[in-house]
């Protein structure tokens, strides 16, 4: 089929096309693609998306909302933990099957969490599709066992945080 020969109609109800039917142009996508390589832009973007999600949100409660993600939100307690292979750089990294087949799909290092920490949540997509997850986690002192009364601050004198799984 010659493109130049569809109708303005058809063009927009191809589902490959973006909104509007208008294409992505080079420089959207290389930007897109720079982004998304980079872990710290990669963090600022996930950010914004949090910030859309609870602007969303927002809209939900007060009658005015008009799309819903459906993001799963999960425990960081859900994942597995791997200590022992770390990575190349020995970076302790939690992980989760995804439904589309792939065993370490939904993949978490140590320091994304730790660069998320104030927020206690973070998104992450999986390596093999397109699913997305909001992982919630809680940061505790590295001396505290859950089994005292610092509520995860540790005991006396203890200045050092770990991530609690």
């Amino acid at each position: 089929l010659n493109p130049t020969l569809l109708s303005a109609s058809s063009a927009e109800e191809d589902p490959d096309s973006p909104k509007g039917g208008r294409p992505f142009t080079i420089d959207e996508i290389t930007t897109a693609y720079r982004i998304l390589s980079d872990p710290s832009l990669r963090a600022e973007y996930d950010r914004s998306l949090r910030l859309d999600r609870a602007r969303a949100l927002d809209r939900e409660k007060t009658g005015t909302a008009f799309f819903h993600t459906g993001l799963e939100v999960v425990d960081l307690e859900d994942f597995e933990c791997d200590e022992g292979d770390a990575g190349a750089d020995g970076e302790v990294q939690w992980y989760r099957g995804c439904r589309c087949g792939d065993e370490r799909g939904f993949l978490v290092r140590e320091t994304e969490l730790e660069r998320e920490a104030e927020q206690g949540e973070i998104v992450v997509g999986c390596r093999g599709c397109s699913l997305w997850v909001k992982v919630l986690f809680a940061v505790q002192d590295e001396d505290c066992d859950g089994d005292c009364d610092c509520s995860g601050h540790g005991q006396e004198g203890s200045d050092e945080v770990g991530l609690k799984t």
